[in-house]
């Protein structure tokens, strides 16, 4: 296990090495919230996901952009943080209760905009 997240600890950061080639900033990309290169990074190398599956996907949802970062899929009761623009916490999806609800409205509401990353 240990070798597996340093494995993808590793892919992560040629992904960001061939990020910073494309782009002068060093990020994903210029048109998503810089702090969101920085959560994802720190996502990544706490541990907290999974070998495989990991993914950032934008939305729109009650008229705001908003990123679901969600832990791969080795574990079934594991949430999926849900972020605004500014990579402020909003909620959770999924988890042990199987939450569906970010501030009273049901994320099924939300509209898929692209995906961000995924591994």
């Amino acid at each position: 296990m240990k070798h597996t997240l340093t494995l993808g600890v590793c892919a992560f950061a040629l992904l960001f090495s061939a990020a910073c080639s494309k782009h002068s900033t060093g990020r994903i990309s210029a048109k998503y919230p810089a702090c969101l290169d920085k959560k994802l990074e720190a996502f990544l190398k706490s541990g907290g996901s999974c070998p495989k599956g990991n993914s950032v996907k934008q939305y729109l949802f009650q008229g705001k952009k908003v990123y679901v970062v969600a832990p791969g899929n080795c574990g079934a009761d594991m949430a999926a943080t849900v972020m605004d623009d500014q990579c402020n916490e909003i909620g959770y999806l999924g988890g042990f209760a199987g939450n569906t609800r970010i501030n009273n409205e049901d994320f099924g509401n939300a509209v898929y905009q692209e995906t961000v990353y995924q591994d």
